[in-house]
């Protein structure tokens, strides 16, 4: 870029309007970055709050009587993780029962 000399008056001039530019571009910048972060945990907000919630166990005391479903089995049928199950089953939230052989008489 070409210097172009000036006289004094006007060389100052010119330094205090580059001066005041610069100010006025970082403050550009600043409220974009605080409209940006607002922007952002709004979106955040309305995302989580609209997140699908953990579907409830299909639980049917009278259904499958005598059937039992390993854990793979009852995620697959119900479509769930195995750890939510074994979570439901912690808080008692779905009937288990432990598989095994019977006591032999």
């Amino acid at each position: 870029m070409e210097t172009t000399i000036l006289p004094e008056p006007v060389e100052r001039i010119a330094q205090e309007a580059e001066a005041g530019a610069a100010e006025l571009a970082r403050r550009a910048i600043v409220l974009g970055y605080r409209f940006m972060t607002d922007l952002i945990d709004e979106v955040r907000s309305s995302v989580q709050a609209n997140m699908p919630k953990e579907p409830e166990p299909l639980v049917n005391p009278q259904s499958n009587q005598g059937q039992f479903f390993s854990i793979q089995e009852a995620s697959e049928f119900l479509r769930l993780k195995p750890s939510t199950l074994y979570a439901w089953v912690s808080k008692d939230k779905i009937p288990y029962s432990k598989g095994g052989f019977p006591d032999s008489v």
